[in-house]
């Protein structure tokens, strides 16, 4: 468990605030086996403390935004402040460039605009070692190619992503554990990295 983690699960689940009694394992946490669902539950709840916390402590930069990433103009939009496709085009301010992918005004006339992305960070992965253990040998090469026609017809994207020059949006890692699950089991399958990184998507 991670600092956070250990401060969550002492302070709520520590003895004296215990209804049945707890002990400790290797690792001096305490335990209570009925309860380790709930502790397990309570984890989302840190995690999106620290999200926040790094939110504010991470700053969103020009160089963060994709190669591409469609701009939007629209300075009466009451969400833009929190919206990516507006703040890529508040950091990137290219005076020198005149064309480019941009978020129609016509997006925004019904009132609820459904290109809005929400400034926050998410948590991105790449790297693919261990990523087939649990498929069956005869079934490995076609979950492989499964995988890599999920990316693109070629290689590189495959490529890329296994060596963290693209990073797997939380999406893509749930699409991809989805294609795998139809070879095996996906249980205690994992990407090689992970990182928190802003939404893009």
């Amino acid at each position: 468990m991670g600092e956070m983690s250990e401060r969550y699960v002492r302070d709520h689940f520590h003895p004296s605030h215990a209804q049945t009694p707890l002990y400790k394992d290797d690792s001096s946490n305490y335990v209570r086996d009925e309860r380790f669902f709930d502790v397990r539950g309570k984890m989302e709840d840190v995690r999106e403390i620290k999200t926040k916390m790094n939110m504010e402590e991470k700053e969103l930069k020009a160089k963060d935004i994709p190669w591409g990433y469609a701009r939007c103009f629209n300075d009466a939009c009451k969400r833009k402040d929190t919206c990516m496709h507006y703040l890529a085009n508040v950091l990137s301010n290219q005076k020198d460039r005149f064309v480019g992918l941009s978020v129609y005004p016509t997006a925004w006339l019904q009132g609820e605009c459904p290109c809005y992305c929400e400034k926050k960070l998410v948590r991105k992965a790449w790297g693919f070692s261990h990523l087939y253990d649990n498929v069956p040998k005869y079934h490995k090469a076609e979950a492989r190619c499964r995988v890599r026609s999920y990316f693109s017809a070629g290689m590189g994207p495959y490529y890329r992503a296994h060596h963290g020059e693209n990073k797997i949006t939380p999406k893509q890692q749930d699409d991809i554990m989805q294609i795998l699950a139809k070879f095996g089991s996906t249980e205690g399958i994992k990407f090689d990295h992970y990182e928190t990184d802003w939404n893009f998507e």
